[in-house]
């Protein structure tokens, strides 16, 4: 979040990872722009396939079956063990 007393500019930004291993920077302008006129940030950050709904839907169709493949297969060996089949 940018401050309202920012002062126009460009700025050096940092993020890093929590454990440390990754650092990416870059540039943050700051400019000064009437209410009417000002343009706010939209879309999805590219962090991977960590976002379900993200812009890429043949990851989430493919994180979608995954997720149905696992339950299927969970409740398949429940079912077996309920019955005592074995696993």
């Amino acid at each position: 979040v940018v401050p309202p007393s920012a002062q126009p500019g460009t700025y050096e930004i940092v993020a890093a990872c929590g454990d440390g291993d990754r650092r990416v920077t870059g540039d943050l302008v700051v400019t000064l722009t009437p209410a009417a006129e000002r343009v706010y940030p939209r879309g999805s950050v590219k962090t991977g396939v960590g976002g379900a709904l993200g812009p890429d839907p043949v990851q989430t169709a493919a994180g979608v079956a995954a997720l149905a493949v696992a339950a299927a297969g969970g409740t398949w060996l429940l079912h077996r063990r309920a019955r005592g089949d074995g696993i």
